[in-house]
């Protein structure tokens, strides 16, 4: 699939914007270089591309996912989700495994918030043993980004969600000083509020949790009521 990322990268630097680039680097704490190339242009750039692409077994996906990740520039690692996205009918529980590690690698929000809840959630959605599996062993892990992936793997699970593991997770975690721990844990209670916002309120009222999680979990509940 190397003419697939190269065909990708020519026009990444065909469109390249320094002034661009420099904001999205800044906005990223310097952590990633970048073209400068916003999201809707290189979402078209994928479909482009990959509307001319069949799918051709695992082990082509992985290679490619692999070679866009290890670039120097972070649209590429944008590049690897939004194809893994588009496949992700020809995947199961089975590319955990594979997905697992690149939480760890090269990690900021910006990836670690779609990996867990948008590829990795999805693929074990239909199965709560490995779910409750996965989310244990994350929560556990001296790692804050699978900390956090634990906490927002059930985000698109809407009443599927197992509310009973995330409170235990998340009490697990309230004493965490970690901004990006604290949030995560609101943001999972805000979206589960949608489904069970009585259940989500009287949590929070019963549990000696983080402002920032308390104000993250109620924002929807209050903004109903009013109070927001």
């Amino acid at each position: 699939m190397d003419h697939l990322f190269n065909s990708i990268k020519f026009q990444f630097e065909a469109k390249a914007n320094a002034v661009r680039a420099g904001q999205m680097k800044a906005y990223m704490k310097d952590r990633f270089e970048y073209y400068g190339v916003m999201a809707p242009e290189r979402k078209d750039i994928v479909k482009q591309v990959f509307d001319q692409w069949t799918w051709q077994g695992d082990q082509a996906f992985k290679d490619f996912f692999e070679q866009c990740w290890s670039s120097d520039f972070r649209e590429f690692n944008y590049v690897a989700l939004d194809v893994a996205r588009k496949y992700l009918r020809h995947m199961n529980s089975s590319w955990v495994s594979f997905y697992e590690p690149y939480i760890a690698r090269d990690s900021w929000w910006d990836t670690v918030d779609f990996l867990s809840p948008s590829i990795i959630g999805l693929l074990v959605i239909k199965e709560p043993d490995t779910q409750i599996q996965l989310m244990k062993k994350w929560i556990a892990s001296d790692n804050m980004w699978y900390r956090r992936s634990a906490l927002i793997m059930q985000l698109k699970y809407a009443k599927s969600s197992n509310f009973d593991i995330l409170k235990s997770m998340i009490s697990n975690q309230s004493t965490s000083k970690e901004f990006f721990i604290q949030k995560a844990a609101g943001w999972a209670l805000r979206q589960y509020s949608r489904v069970d916002p009585i259940g989500v309120s009287s949590f929070i009222s019963k549990h000696q949790l983080p402002p920032l999680t308390k104000r993250e979990g109620m924002r929807l509940i209050l903004k109903e009521e009013g109070k927001w």
